[in-house]
C-alpha cells in the first residue's frame, strides 16, 4: 500500500512538473 501511495505521488509530482514548465514557456512566448 505504501508504494502505491508513492507511485501516486510521484505522477502528480510529475503532471504538475510538466504543467508548470508548459505554463513557463507559454508565458516567455507570450513575452516575447
Amino acid at each position: 500500500m505504501f508504494s502505491n501511495y508513492f507511485l501516486t505521488g510521484l505522477w502528480i509530482f510529475l503532471f504538475f512538473w510538466v504543467y508548470s514548465t508548459l505554463f513557463y514557456v507559454d508565458l516567455i512566448a507570450l513575452m516575447s
